[in-house]
């Protein structure tokens, strides 16, 4: 049952992630399924490996930090299968943060610092630029969104990560 779970966890997060991203490199040949498959699984691995730390509360900057380690890990592993060689922090944020966000709705993690931002999610907050989290590749940016997402929930008295599972609840509801 716990290895159903993770697999679908794992499957819902990627396809979150790359769902708008172009995540992959336009090659001759494509990519093949096996190359795909051993990217996949190298994302698993380094959630797992990372999702451990957030049993306990887990500070932003460390977060940031294990957004910018998701995104040189599969960096350093996949250049030639990944488009611009290397996995933008947008779509590194929207891994960690979305499997974060899965296993802490379930009980099995503390509370994430920070939620999984996309364009449903950015449409909500008050900012002064366009970010479009497919293309974000830079910490500051990435810091704007979760300023203003704080400065939303603390409007409404709540945290990062309860806010964005409110508004997400009334997306699809």
């Amino acid at each position: 049952k716990a290895q159903f779970l993770r697999q679908e966890i794992l499957g819902l997060t990627i396809a979150g992630a790359f769902g708008h991203g172009k995540v992959y490199r336009k090659t001759k040949p494509p990519p093949s399924a096996a190359e795909t498959i051993r990217l996949r699984l190298a994302i698993g691995q380094e959630l797992e490996k990372l999702k451990k730390e957030y049993v306990h509360p887990v500070s932003q900057e460390r977060h940031l930090c294990n957004i910018k380690l998701l995104a040189n890990n599969l960096f350093s592993s996949f250049p030639r299968l990944l488009r611009a060689g290397h996995i933008r922090i947008g779509t590194a944020q929207k891994l960690l943060n979305l499997y974060l966000k899965y296993w802490w709705v379930l009980g099995c993690i503390s509370e994430p610092p920070h939620c999984p931002f996309d364009r449903k999610i950015i449409g909500k907050l008050k900012l002064d630029c366009k970010i479009n989290f497919t293309k974000m590749d830079s910490a500051d940016e990435y810091l704007k969104l979760v300023d203003a997402a704080r400065n939303a929930a603390k409007s409404c008295g709540l945290s990062v990560a309860v806010w964005e599972l409110k508004i997400w609840s009334r997306k699809t509801s």
